[in-house]
């Protein structure tokens, strides 16, 4: 008994050192059971009882040897990868199961791979091609500031003013059939040999024009209006230009003819030449400090009438580079897109087509056209050659160099043969007005001997047929104060490339940022560097747990 006994206490000791404390506790309880109940262990009993702990501890220990030992080579790293990570399909793909599940979930995951990366790279592509999305919104506004208003008489030169070579040349050439258009460009030609001092002295003057204005309940006068002259029409007057920026009385409060600008014009009838078949004005509206250009658009009121013209005001605002090509403002870099800017006028599309007609008129002819402005600074920047002496001087339309060479290139300017039009961008922002006309017999002859009345004429009845044929009446007003909007913007921004990026991915394959940071993890921490630094990071726990199990026996 006693020899037995002892046995146990050496099997007991020997328990003691396993590594597997499940087993150990296994074998203590046995063997406690053992003396409780004073049972006879013979040594066969003994030997299966130290055989069965022995194989439970092994197995064990194996097992969670087995379970704590970590895929090292690479394809276990990309099979274990695939069987935990959160993208869908994969761990199908890869789990164990029958041959051609795997093979059909493989297939699935290639395809939408393949599908997700095509809409992705079009998408991507997309973006960098910087679309551009147009909003139109029209907004009430309590106010809107007026626009400039240009006036033009139709007949640029009086006939008792010109001189009489002047005179004979439009005489001569209208005698022999030449077009009405021809013959006003062949005066234009002509008046070039005039300082612009004598070409204003010789056409109309507001003064002498202007009968009547009242803008709203107040009255104006030609102290509203600044000079301006143009090459077709002469002399030129805008009302409310950008010479007044701080009049706040030209502000519409209301919309309609009683809120708006009123005139009654004189365009001195007698005095029209033969080469201005129409009586009339031109009128321009423009944003104020915008260079106008009647020969290139505006409505022409004329005499006898009265012309009502409601407006409607449209703000455009469009993308610089690199989603469109427009301009914002005209710089050292680039004056010789705006020769007007000197005059105080911004940059306008019309204006950059005057500028580059000027600029191949220097090219060509080494000289500036005497109707439009002449910077030799801008000139010679935009042309790529300095002048000589470098100062650049008017063209002489009388001689037989420049003046044919101005000609020519006039022609080519008017059929857009010298690629104005791509040499100038529209501006990043700009006013418009767009206007409905409306027109009415004026003035009618009990108004008339109203009017006459009040003036002191004796007989009313003189010169209503006069009256007919010089006299106007302009209304010019709001139609309504809504204001429209029509902005540019990118179709693709930042959020909206990662959402749909994101939509594809997701949609197709169960992708997130999560998934992509897994794999970063797989393909940087454990199949890149991470091959060498992961290796010794689980040498080093192998070592500290050797450690540990010494410490341990040692105790």
């Amino acid at each position: 008994m006693e020899q037995r006994k002892e046995t146990l206490n050496s099997n007991i000791s020997q328990f003691r050192h396993r590594e597997n404390f499940g087993a150990n506790f296994l074998a203590a309880m046995e063997v406690f059971s053992y003396q409780n109940n004073s049972i006879n262990l013979h040594s066969g009993s003994q030997a299966s009882l130290i055989a069965r702990t022995t194989t439970t501890s092994n197995s064990s220990n194996n097992s969670g040897k087995s379970e704590r030992e970590p895929r090292t080579s690479p394809t276990e790293m990309i099979l274990e990868f695939g069987e935990n990570t959160s993208m869908h399909g994969l761990s199908r793909a890869m789990a164990d199961r029958p041959l051609w599940r795997r093979l059909i979930w493989a297939a699935l995951v290639i395809g939408f791979v393949v599908w997700a990366t095509y809409n992705t790279t079009q998408i991507i592509s997309d973006f960098q091609g910087h679309p551009v999305m147009t909003s139109v919104s029209n907004e009430y506004q309590g106010k809107l500031q007026f626009p400039a208003v240009t006036i033009c008489n139709m007949n640029r030169l009086k006939e008792h003013k010109i001189p009489a070579n002047v005179l004979n040349f439009v005489q001569y050439y209208s005698s022999v059939g030449v077009p009405v258009n021809e013959l006003n460009r062949l005066v234009s030609l002509f008046m070039r040999n005039f300082t612009k001092k004598s070409q204003r002295e010789m056409g109309n003057q507001l003064d002498e024009m202007l009968y009547s204005c009242t803008f709203g309940t107040e009255p104006c006068d030609v102290f509203n209006f600044t000079y301006i002259y143009n090459l077709r029409y002469g002399n030129c007057y805008t009302f409310a230009s950008h010479q007044f920026p701080h009049r706040d009385e030209w502000v519409a409060r209301r919309a309609g003819p009683e809120h708006g600008l009123s005139l009654e014009l004189d365009v001195r009838y007698d005095e029209y030449m033969v080469s201005s078949p129409v009586a009339g004005v031109k009128i321009v509206i423009h944003d104020k400090g915008e260079v106008p250009f009647p020969e290139d658009g505006g409505v022409v009121a004329g005499t006898g009438l009265y012309t009502s013209i409601g407006i409607r005001k449209s703000k455009i605002k469009r993308l610089p580079d690199p989603y469109g090509d427009c301009i914002q403002e005209v710089d050292a870099s680039n004056t010789h897109k705006n020769l007007f800017a000197k005059s105080g006028f911004k940059y306008s599309l019309n204006a950059c087509l005057k500028s580059c007609f000027q600029v191949h008129i220097y090219k060509a002819c080494n000289c500036c056209d005497p109707s439009l402005p002449c910077d030799s600074y801008a000139l010679q920047s935009g042309a790529g050659r300095l002048a000589t002496g470098g100062t650049i001087e008017y063209c002489n339309i009388t001689s037989h160099v420049t003046g044919p060479c101005l000609d020519y290139q006039a022609n080519q300017f008017a059929d857009n043969k010298l690629g104005c039009a791509q040499f100038c961008p529209p501006p990043c922002e700009e006013s418009t007005f767009s206007t409905s006309v409306s027109l009415g017999k004026w003035p009618t002859h009990k108004y008339w001997n109203v009017l006459m009345y009040h003036e002191g004429h004796q007989s009313s009845d003189i010169g209503i047929e006069y009256a007919g044929v010089t006299l106007l009446k302009v209304d010019i007003y709001f139609d309504s104060l809504s204001l429209e909007k029509v902005e540019s913007q990118p179709a693709y921004s930042w959020n909206k490339l990662l959402g749909d990026i994101g939509g594809q991915l997701g949609l197709m394959l169960g992708f997130s940022i999560l998934t992509a940071v897994e794999i970063l993890e797989l393909l940087i921490v454990d199949l890149g560097f991470g091959l060498g630094i992961g290796t010794l990071w689980r040498h080093y726990h192998q070592r500290k747990g050797k450690k540990v199990d010494v410490m341990q026996a040692q105790s």
